[in-house]
């Protein structure tokens, strides 16, 4: 070997891989963890639209209706419900649990008492066919009419 040579020997090769190769592990060990957050962001946004929808359309309606427009929430007595969204937050309807349900909200209209104005408990859940969902979203809205 000739003095003065300049380069890398075999053993600072091996070392500087290494260190790369750590540093690629650890990124690549981050990328499902960012992926699951972005999943899991997507569906609260999508379930914050279909709480926005619902609590828009219960204050849309008039004190004399019996039921909400858009989503048949019934308004003139007190009732617990459930409507169902896929995974753009349309609607599917109020009965059974459709084949591409993605989100469920769940509803209990609630009368007026001494304290409290007619207030419906909204509930937006995700899986909709699971027992125990994966994230939800919830709120009480308060309500134009009188709930019998």
């Amino acid at each position: 070997m000739r003095r003065g040579a300049s380069g890398f020997s075999l053993v600072e090769v091996a070392i500087a891989l290494g260190i790369v190769a750590f540093g690629l592990v650890a990124v690549l060990g981050l990328l499902p963890v960012g992926l699951n957050l972005a999943k899991d962001s997507s569906d609260e946004v999508i379930a914050v639209n279909i709480m926005a929808a619902i609590s828009a359309d219960l204050k849309s309606a008039e004190p004399s209706e019996v039921q909400s427009r858009r989503y048949q929430i019934p308004l003139d007595h007190a009732n617990d419900g459930s409507a169902f969204f896929n995974l753009e937050g349309k609607w599917l309807g109020n009965t059974g649990t459709p084949v591409d349900a993605a989100f469920v909200a769940r509803w209990k209209v609630r009368s007026r008492t001494a304290s409290t104005p007619p207030v419906a408990h909204v509930v937006v859940a995700w899986p909709a066919k699971a027992a125990t969902g994966t994230g939800s979203i919830e709120a009480l809205l308060p309500l134009a009419q009188d709930v019998k």
